[in-house]
């Protein structure tokens, strides 16, 4: 465990940037792959008869969160902001968030 630890501090944006672009070029060689940068640690798993789609699982060395798309290391990283609900928004547009703040000053 606490080998892991000594590659764990946090990343400048260039360092960050690289975790990403590492990530995307395991992905995108198709091939089964393993390879650490920063301390974190990148791998794709080819499935049989898949035609070069596999599993791809990015280690953080932080934490030990196994992120499973180059999407979630963007996040994880700050380089990427979360989803917003498309749901959400649609209710606040039509003014039931605006209401609710309309109760509350009341």
């Amino acid at each position: 465990e606490g080998g892991g630890e000594a590659g764990a501090a946090e990343l400048t944006a260039a360092e960050a940037r690289e975790v990403v672009e590492a990530a995307q070029a395991v992905r995108k060689a198709g091939k089964s792959a393993k390879q650490a940068v920063h301390g974190w640690q990148i791998e794709l798993t080819v499935r049989a008869n898949a035609r070069g789609r596999g599993d791809l699982c990015v280690l953080d060395p932080r934490d030990g969160q196994k992120l499973h798309s180059v999407v979630a290391v963007e996040r994880k990283l700050g380089l990427s902001s979360p989803p917003t609900s498309d749901a959400e928004g649609g209710a606040e547009a039509e003014g039931g968030a605006e209401g609710g703040a309309e109760a509350e000053a009341w």
